[in-house]
């Protein structure tokens, strides 16, 4: 059974929100910062959103600095 969510909005969303708002690549523990006030409280679920978003293609990681950025 899947667990209810407490957090407003999906953490994919506030991940891929936070990196089209940067400036610069984010790496996971960046994004981590700057969601926590919004709600989320561990890596585990940055990591999750980002291999998501990874997948269908709406973030990239740039390995030789293990940072994200945004795809448009």
């Amino acid at each position: 059974m899947a667990r209810s969510s407490k957090l407003p909005v999906h953490p994919r969303e506030m991940v891929l929100s936070a990196l089209r708002d940067a400036h610069a690549p984010m790496s996971a523990y960046d994004l981590l910062e700057k969601l926590t006030p919004h709600g989320v409280k561990s890596a585990p679920i940055i990591y999750r959103a980002l291999e998501a978003l990874e997948g269908t293609g709406a973030v990239h990681k740039i390995q030789a600095i293990g940072a994200y950025i945004a795809c448009d």
